[in-house]
């Protein structure tokens, strides 16, 4: 391995150490939510889902309805 190829393997490397040093850094300043909040939200989603699902099957079917009597006249 010549000089210039392992110059650029060494500060790739040290590139990635910074990278990793700083995303641990990051991660600690980071307030997580204990479990009742992760709880709470977690089924504050899942209704969403539920609801918009439901919502838009209904306007799904309502649109269908509607294409089949306007292709029937």
């Amino acid at each position: 391995m010549d000089i210039s190829r392992w110059k650029k393997s060494v500060r790739m490397n040290l590139t990635m150490i910074r990278y990793i040093k700083g995303t641990i850094a990051e991660m600690k300043k980071v307030t997580w939510l204990n479990g009742s909040e992760t709880s709470r939200d977690t089924s504050y989603v899942i209704f969403s889902a539920i609801f918009f699902a439901g919502f838009l099957g209904i306007v799904d079917y309502l649109v269908g309805l509607g294409v089949r009597l306007l292709m029937n006249r």
